[in-house]
């Protein structure tokens, strides 16, 4: 249930928190947008960026960023092996480590001012990551910066087993709920 919530509920907030459709005002959207994206690793202004473009050009392979972030990644798996990687969010990516590996690429590369895309590696048009570039590195920058404060009151508090059993371990179990999800979706 707290996978479930913290994962595909968060992921559902932060849709409609990017969309300005959850809350009355465009800082509360924002605002909660932050809050249930940061326990899932994703970054709501790289993601308002890329998903106005997925709606304008959904299923346009040349223009969709969902599609175009790796078509075999985003497919529908073609045997049951194929199926559970894709499940638990391994095996795709640049180090085999599935959507792992592309949400870290995504905070570490746009906070180094290379605006990539939903693989993590792949570059944003010019044209369209310059209109982004500051305010997204900023953006992961700060939550780089807030994933190490967390990390460090964890380290110093010693409090890693209540790390793992509120957010680690439902995050982990929560992913392949969001991928059968997803995959639907």
């Amino acid at each position: 249930v707290m996978g479930c919530g913290l994962v595909t509920m968060g992921h559902c907030g932060q849709h409609e928190c990017i969309h300005n459709t959850a809350f009355a005002t465009r800082r509360l959207n924002t605002v909660v947008s932050w809050i249930v994206s940061m326990p899932r690793l994703t970054n709501p202004a790289w993601e308002r960026m890329l998903h106005k473009d997925h709606h304008t050009y959904t299923n346009d392979p040349a223009r969709d960023p969902e599609i175009m972030a790796g078509a075999p990644a985003n497919s529908m798996p073609g045997s049951f092996e194929a199926y559970i990687t894709k499940l638990l969010r391994i095996g795709g990516g640049k180090y085999r480590l599935g959507a792992w590996s592309a949400r870290l690429a995504i905070l570490i590369n746009c906070a180094a001012g290379r605006i990539v895309g939903y693989s993590g590696f792949d570059p944003v048009p010019e044209a369209k990551a310059a209109s982004f570039r500051t305010s997204l590195q900023r953006s992961c920058r700060l939550q780089l910066v807030i994933y190490a404060g967390v990390l460090a009151a964890i380290a110093a508090s010693g409090s890693w087993i209540t790390a793992w059993r509120y957010w680690l371990l439902p995050f982990l179990v929560g992913e392949p709920m969001h991928a059968f999800f997803h995959m639907a979706d």
